[in-house]
């Protein structure tokens, strides 16, 4: 249908041969790829459609590619343009072994090529940019830039397709202001090519580039769920639509925690579907931070028994939330005014950080509802166990939320109903989005290019690598409390699994990877430091083993450590557990846990990937880990496990539709009693009705 573009940059045998030991592409072993961005244009609208691709790295041109389809009557397809733009893109980025980082086009394209984006972002894994073009006539009063500044109609193919290369590089394609002024300057992609977080307007988190980027449409999530789940959030969302209803969620932080996570593919979903969600966090506060820090460990029970929060502390934390209201959220149309003023229609607070937005939020509209999101268990009667730190916290924290008129927990609550009214609270499951970074599937060459960066953050760090393919591997993730008895006994149960493997024909001994999200933190140095020690000490003969290592951003590292790891220890006492669990059960793998499952147990009936041991019982889960590396008959078992199979309720529609319910419901003025049910069944519930009358 068209004739591919010849390449006009030389192709390096030396490179390419250092970059693929023993000519495996998918090696994790071998010099990084280098990172290059990509700017296309085009003529699609004509009889001999043409399309144009500028690759520049971070400071040069570096190749331009042109090619044209055949003649044609009618217009060609979409779906035929977009598939010549990806095999272009891959056959390039294979050719010269260069990872793709982010592809910039106008508009028109996307609009053109709905699919154009997602498609990118899935299966190249690179960052899609759909950027606004606008059209400007040179006026006899301009000055500078502006005398000699052509418009974009003006310019050629060539021009535009690296117009937008440079676009993908720096951010001048923001609404003119004095911030985009100031990021002019700034590159789009930070450290590791990681595009920088935003945050705009009053503390407002701008998701995918405030949507510059599409990396996933409505036709995605819909396929990503049954009819039914589908039919329930475009049930919710068109009411929300029809009567013009504002959400406004507010949380502590906006990236590098399981909920932020959760909170971008929400909004991501509902900007298909057209309802009108924000979301926004205060300005960080480094005196604060101290506090919100110690605030967090209490209620996680991590804390030392020691540690109290003080009265001072309570009123920096009151200050600091106040300060920031009045900055920002109560200002002319901010989501705490009054709805008829411009607020929200529906608060969320979704941090018990925050909890005192819901009493501001009723003092400045009585009327409107207000849910507190929990994902932390507080399992204590402070009738009896008060002077606990746990206790006072949550004492702290109920004061403020007496008038919160849902409380939405991920985790089953064992509150007496004096504290809670049992028909205040309804229950979500944990969520992960089939999408992001974190669980999207990759390709082999794009799992090389991050299996490659994590071994070169290995090397600094003198920590043993993971040479895959040659290399089989198990995840451990190391615990946030102090507590290092599972931790320790994962390892001796790893010592006597090496023992067992000597007895058997296997010709390597498989390798354990520590892992952990954050080093942001004391208790946590601490854990890394007692573990690493541990390991030294005691099991010197398997250092060269076992290899212990914080993972950081982006995303796509950790994505691609449990893509081809064999199998997931889960310690009971590790944090995001439930996300960590569904994760593994997503990508098909065997999980050994220590926790009973609860509610997500169904989930994963009569399933062979999964065995639960007691947390101390090191000899059985030794056991295990040997079955499942040795017994041919179990082998094919777990190779057949089916893999991205998950409950609609625990997808990211399926976390909307709770949402999205809510939100109907109480904007409507309705007394919702969820009476501790699951949320998702009374939005199934509520939808029968509706259709029944």
């Amino acid at each position: 249908m068209y004739k591919p573009p010849t390449y006009g940059r030389p192709i390096s045998r030396h490179t390419v041969a250092g970059s693929r030991p023993h000519l495996r592409a998918d090696s994790w072993s071998g010099q990084q790829f280098d990172c290059i961005y990509i700017g296309i244009s085009g003529l699609l609208e004509t009889s001999r459609p043409k399309i144009a691709i500028v690759i520049r790295d971070a400071a040069y041109l570096v190749d331009y590619l042109e090619y044209e389809f055949g003649y044609h009557e009618v217009p060609v397809p979409g779906s035929a343009i977009c598939d010549s733009v990806i095999v272009e893109l891959e056959r390039y980025s294979k050719t010269y072994l260069d990872k793709i980082a982010g592809v910039a086009f106008p508009k028109e394209i996307h609009d053109r090529i709905p699919n154009l984006c997602s498609r990118l972002w899935m299966e190249l894994d690179c960052f899609p940019l759909a950027l606004d073009q606008y059209q400007r006539v040179r006026q006899r009063s301009d000055h500078g830039n502006l005398a000699t500044f052509r418009g974009w109609s003006e310019k050629s193919l060539d021009e535009q397709a690296d117009s937008m290369a440079r676009k993908c590089i720096r951010y001048p394609w923001l609404p003119i202001s004095i911030v985009s002024w100031i990021l002019m300057h700034l590159s789009l992609f930070g450290v590791d090519n990681i595009p920088h977080f935003d945050i705009g307007v009053g503390g407002s988190v701008e998701i995918d580039n405030a949507f510059h980027a599409h990396i996933a449409s409505a036709r995605d999530f819909e396929n990503s769920v049954t009819p039914e789940t589908w039919s329930l959030a475009q049930h919710y969302a068109s009411d929300l639509k029809e009567r013009g209803v504002k959400i406004a969620i507010f949380s502590a932080t906006p990236q590098n925690t399981a909920s932020a996570n959760t909170k971008s593919a929400l909004l991501r979903l509902s900007h298909c579907l057209g309802t009108s969600i924000r979301w926004y966090v205060p300005d960080p506060s480094p005196k604060v931070s101290r506090v919100v820090e110690k605030m967090q460990k209490m209620l996680e029970g991590i804390s030392r028994p020691e540690n109290h929060l003080t009265t001072d502390e309570e009123l920096q934390l009151l200050n600091w939330v106040y300060e920031n209201a009045q900055h920002h959220w109560l200002r002319s149309n901010g989501p705490l005014r009054q709805a008829q003023d411009g607020g929200a229609d529906v608060v969320i607070v979704d941090d018990p950080i925050l909890s005192v937005l819901a009493l501001i939020s009723k003092q400045h509209d009585p009327k409107r509802p207000v849910i507190f999101h929990s994902r932390i268990n507080m399992p204590i009667d402070p009738a009896v166990s008060g002077g606990l730190a746990k206790t006072e916290v949550f004492d702290f924290i109920w004061r403020t939320l007496q008038h919160a008129d849902i409380l939405a927990c991920q985790a089953l609550s064992t509150l007496e109903s004096r504290l809670i009214p049992g028909n205040k609270v309804g229950y979500m499951l944990a969520t992960v989005d089939k999408f992001d970074g974190l669980n999207k599937d990759m390709n082999d060459f794009d799992l090389a290019f991050y299996g490659r960066q994590f071994n070169a953050s290995c090397r600094e760090t003198g920590t043993t690598i993971i040479d895959y393919p040659d290399d089989e591997y198990m995840l451990l993730q190391m615990p946030h409390r102090p507590s290092l008895k599972p931790t320790l006994s994962a390892l001796e149960a790893y010592r006597e699994f090496c023992t067992l493997m000597k007895t058997s024909s296997a010709p390597r001994l498989p390798k354990l990877l520590l892992y952990g999200h954050q080093l942001n933190d004391h208790a946590n140095k601490e854990v890394y430091d007692a573990v690493a020690t541990h390991i030294t000490l005691h099991m010197n003969d398997l250092v060269g083993q076992i290899s212990i290592k914080q993972v950081r951003p982006p995303d796509q590292i950790w994505n691609t450590l449990l893509s081809k790891a064999t199998l997931v220890i889960l310690l009971s006492d590790v944090e995001s557990f439930e996300e960590g669990f569904l994760e593994a059960v997503q990508k098909g793998k065997p999980v050994i846990t220590t926790q009973p499952l609860g509610p997500y147990c169904c989930l994963v009936e009569n399933d062979p990937n999964i065995f639960t041991v007691e947390i101390t019982d090191a000899n059985s889960m030794a056991e295990d880990l040997f079955k499942i590396w040795t017994d041919s008959k179990l082998k094919p078992k777990l190779n057949i496990s089916a893999p991205n199979k998950t409950w609609d309720e625990v997808t990211t529609v399926g976390n909307a539709v709770n949402w999205l319910f809510l939100a109907s419901e109480l904007s409507k003025g309705k007394n919702l009693e969820p009476n501790g049910e699951y949320i998702y069944q009374l939005a199934k519930r509520g939808k029968t009705k509706a259709n029944q009358t």
